[in-house]
């Protein structure tokens, strides 16, 4: 296999397994190879695409390389060699004749089809003998889906045998050509229909009956208007132009498989959509300009008058990521940008706003989605739906839509127009009629609704076209500039994000950006680049993938899915454009990276504010069931004085959206060393929210000490209110952290921002408080102690001095924080402190694991046992011995298996218990410590 083809058939493999939903990988890949510059490898590539095409219609096929890249398969028996071409200028007729001859040579007595993507002269009329002649239209019309690509061949095969055509145009091949005239329409005085169909009295809009259809018409699914006095009409069986005054109709052209609304382009053009494709006709020619659409497709004109689609479904009861999706397609196939959109709803339609905000209507409830902020639908959002089946859309002004639609009966059809800002719908008139087949408005803003009604001229089932008449829908058309200073970008001063210029203009084109020589950053998988938006001199990162290996793309791909579903968060870092195959994608200029900043971050209040930061973000990435799984420094990047969390390659998608489970393997480790949590190592696909909550609290211990985290080991702060989030945030048992991100903010609400006491000694008087009862003010002493675990009048003057009382409300409002300021404490045995007060200190760890033994809790006895031998071994206090011996002797179970491994670790203090081997009453682990 040649290495073009490898290059292709490794692309394949990574990139389809990205478009489990989405745009098809070959149309993706068509959208990148267009902008090859070099003409060979242009073509050598589109070959390995066309195997691939024929392979996916279940045709074996093979790459060849005589003198062009060519294409050797089997149609009905019969071998086929394509060879195929790509160059700047339409094929001469000598030039194609020479091609075919060098085929022929390699094809033996099979049929040779010469493919050329730039055409044919005029001198090549039909093509030399026994060969077969496509051109861009044929390749791009079986990419996009118009037509199978064996019915393609079949038909070119049969034309050039039977007729002698060797060239065969796509409208030619694929229109319905047996003489029978398109359908008419009459006024009702001439023909009317079996009952009246308008409201009487009128009770919203003005409405007359201007046409009724005669017998003949195949299944109408849309309209829309070419001037004031003509529409197009979408039927089953392909595109009739209406006279609205006479009803006099023709065919535009007869094409079956098109569906749903048209639109018609300013240079009078028709879009419309058929089977997969969206095509365009124009003065009786076709062509395909998009395509691998699935679903309910629907055309919708956007900003400046793109071309939209909308196509897909949502979540099917709740279950799934749905298919749901708004496109964005150019003049030419594979210039399609597609967004997938979040919204568990069936939408029917869709109308454009302003800027990138768009109107979707569905069963239930309906909402706008604006692209420049976030693909995802948020409840907020939602606005009661006029109508719960399928519905027409009109599209008023920037708030404003009018929907046409039936009821469940099958018996009337209301027009309602909803006010987005006051998420109101108004009734504006009932029709008599069974169904809307279609609605638009002419440029003077007379709006035309077509539906149908069911009467006795034919059978029950055959229905009777009514069109009728609403003036003044809505306001005439005035053409204006596009300003995109009135769209929901623009900040509250009346100015536009510059970043904004970039999302409106984005088409993953790459030819959009000139990127600088030299990297900014060189990651393991990307590397990133500062570029130049060439439309708008808009500064931006442009990253690019190294490889484009499956496990690669799969993780770009996650990170433009996140920046969708939360871009209307301001600490998401938001992605402006992206290449359709995932290759690259771009995104705002950071000034700088947490990695950069850690002496500043080493401030308290720079930290808070770093974290808070990560926290906002996390939160409806946590609500939605996405898990970052690699929050790092290097992560984190602040643009405009805001911090926003980047790099969501790694992340972990809701549950029931991954899309490829193998790629995160049971064992293998995730994310980066020393701040990723330890479960990651373990099983990262179950990794739930507290991984993320382990790495903030490894980015604090980073911040404040200055060090690099090292694996499965806490980084704590030395002492501080930091410490204790630190430390509850990187337990190794996720259960033991935070649950989520409120807790978090919660935690460390409670740590810095505590209730002292007036006065300098708020610990005294913490201590007073609680020993009169106030049980809350023993929890504050405590917590002020593990904050402060450095400092010694705190442990050794004051916290002594609790009576037992306030010490067992202390440890039973948060055993886990006894657990440090009983491990604390061993840090000040040898401090500069009296008899009086060890002895007092030894109390205090007595009082601590006297409560732990009661309570069961083995860790907390461990360690205040432990601090307390420790004590007792370099102090020998014999006041406290009496009391901590007669409490031995009672103890039986796991507290005296506890108490007897520590006495045998302080064989120091061991020794000051040695009587107690002399007594059978107590437990005979504890007598064989202390002998």
């Amino acid at each position: 296999m040649a290495k073009g083809a490898r290059e292709t058939s490794d692309r394949r493999a990574g990139v389809e397994a990205t478009f489990d939903n989405g745009l098809p990988a070959l149309l993706a890949e068509y959208g990148e190879l267009r902008e090859e510059s070099q003409a060979a490898r242009r073509t050598l590539r589109l070959a390995g695409l066309v195997v691939r095409l024929l392979e996916e219609a279940g045709v074996d096929a093979a790459l060849r390389l005589p003198d062009v890249p060519a294409v050797a398969f089997m149609l009905d028996g019969r071998p086929f060699l394509m060879g195929l071409t790509w160059l700047d200028r339409p094929m001469s007729g000598s030039a194609t004749a020479q091609m075919a001859e060098s085929l022929r040579s390699h094809a033996h007595d099979g049929t040779v089809i010469v493919a050329s993507m730039s055409g044919f002269d005029s001198s090549t009329p039909s093509g030399p003998d026994r060969t077969l002649l496509w051109d861009r239209t044929h390749v791009e019309s079986a990419l996009c889906g118009l037509a199978p690509v064996l019915d393609m061949l079949t038909v070119t095969a049969r034309a050039a045998f039977v007729e002698g055509a060797r060239y065969v145009p796509l409208e030619r091949m694929l229109t319905i050509d047996d003489g029978t005239s398109s359908p008419q329409m009459a006024t009702p005085d001439l023909m009317p229909p079996p009952w009246p169909v308008l409201p009487e009295p009128y009770d919203g809009i003005p409405a007359t009956l201007a046409l009724v259809g005669e017998d003949g018409w195949p299944n109408i699914s849309g309209i829309a208007a070419l001037d004031v006095d003509r529409l197009v009409v979408v039927t089953e069986q392909g595109l009739v132009e209406l006279d609205t005054v006479r009803g006099v109709t023709s065919w535009i052209m007869r094409l079956a498989g098109c569906v749903d609304e048209p639109l018609v382009m300013p240079d009078g053009s028709v879009l419309a959509v058929c089977n997969d494709a969206v095509v365009r006709v124009a003065d009786g020619r076709l062509e395909a300009i998009a395509g691998g659409f699935s679903g309910n497709v629907h055309l919708l004109t956007g900003p400046e008058g793109e071309t939209w689609v909308l196509s897909g479904s949502g979540p099917t009861f709740g279950a799934g990521t749905g298919t749901l999706a708004l496109t964005r397609i150019g003049e030419r196939v594979g210039r399609q940008h597609r967004y997938d959109i979040e919204f568990n709803a069936n939408v029917h339609t869709a109308g454009w706003l302003e800027g990138r905000r768009f109107f979707l209507a569905a069963a239930g409830n309906s909402t706008v989605i604006d692209l420049n902020r976030s693909s995802r639908a948020k409840r907020d959002d939602w606005i009661p739906s006029a109508h719960d089946y399928r519905a027409y859309l009109l599209g008023v002004d920037d708030h404003r839509v009018i929907t046409a639609g039936g009821n469940p009966t099958g018996l009337g059809v209301t027009l309602v127009r909803t006010d987005i800002r006051a998420r109101s719908n108004e009734l504006l008139t009932n029709l008599t009629v069974n169904s809307v087949r279609g609605l638009c408005a002419a440029p003077d803003g007379v709006g035309y609704m077509l539906g149908d009604v069911y009467g006795a001229r034919r059978g029950p089932r055959d229905p009777w076209p009514v069109l009728i008449r609403l003036p003044g829908l809505r306001p005439p058309i005035v053409t204006t500039g596009y300003a995109p200073q009135s769209t929901a970008a623009a900040t509250a001063g009346g100015t536009m994000d510059p970043y904004d210029t970039v999302r409106l203009a984005a088409r993953g084109n790459l030819r959009d950006y000139r990127r600088d020589a030299r990297p900014i950053d060189d990651g393991g998988q990307a590397v990133v680049f500062r570029a130049e938006h060439k439309p708008s001199g808009v500064l931006v990162a442009f990253k690019k993938l190294r490889s484009t290996s499956p496990q690669a793309v799969a993780r770009m791909k996650r990170e433009v899915d996140v920046a969708r579903a939360l871009g209307d968060n301001p600490h998401v870092m938001p992605v402006l454009d992206h290449s359709d195959t995932y290759e690259w994608f771009v995104m705002p200029l950071a000034k700088e990276t947490a990695a950069a900043v850690q002496s500043e971050l080493s401030h308290p209040d720079a930290l808070r504010g770093l974290v808070t930061a990560i926290c906002e973000a996390l939160r409806p990435a946590h609500t939605l069931g996405w898990v970052h799984r690699d929050l790092k420094p290097s992560n984190l990047l602040r643009r405009d004085g805001v911090w926003t969390v980047g790099d969501w390659g790694y992340g972990r998608r809701p549950r029931g959206q991954t899309t490829n489970p193998d790629r995160t393997r049971v064992g293998a480790m995730l994310g980066t060393e020393g701040f990723a949590a330890p479960e990651l190592s373990i099983d990262a696909h179950k990794a739930g929210p507290q991984a993320d909550i382990y790495s903030i609290g490894q980015i604090i211990g980073w911040a404040l000490r200055g060090q690099w985290p090292q694996a499965n080991t806490p980084l704590l702060p030395a002492d501080g209110p930091w410490r204790h989030v630190a430390k509850e945030s990187t337990h190794l048992d996720p259960t033991r952290r935070p649950a989520n991100v409120d807790d978090l903010l919660e935690l460390i609400r409670q740590e810095l921002d505590f209730d002292q006491p007036d006065g300098s000694d708020p610990a005294a008087q913490f201590m007073a408080a609680a020993n009169n009862g106030d049980e809350a003010a023993a929890a504050k002493l405590f917590a002020l102690a593990a904050r402060s675990p450095n400092d010694t009048d705190l442990y050794c003057r004051i916290l002594p001095r609790l009576d037992p009382e306030a010490v067992y409300a202390a440890v039973a409002a948060d055993p886990q924080r006894a657990i440090e300021v009983a491990h604390a404490m061993r840090e000040h045995l040898w401090a500069d402190v009296s008899h009086e007060e060890a002895a007092g200190v030894i109390m205090l760890l007595h009082s601590i694991e006297r409560w732990a033994a009661d309570d069961g809790d083995l860790d907390l006895l461990e360690e205040a046992a432990e601090a307390l031998f420790v004590w007792d071994g370099r102090w020998d206090q014999w006041t406290p011995q009496r009391t901590i011996r007669t409490w031995m002797a009672t103890l039986q179970g796991d507290p005296a298996a506890v108490i007897a491994r520590q006495l045998r670790r302080n064989p120091d203090a061991a020794r000051h218990f040695a009587e107690l081997n002399e007594d059978r009453h107590v437990d005979e682990r504890i007598r064989r410590a202390v002998r």
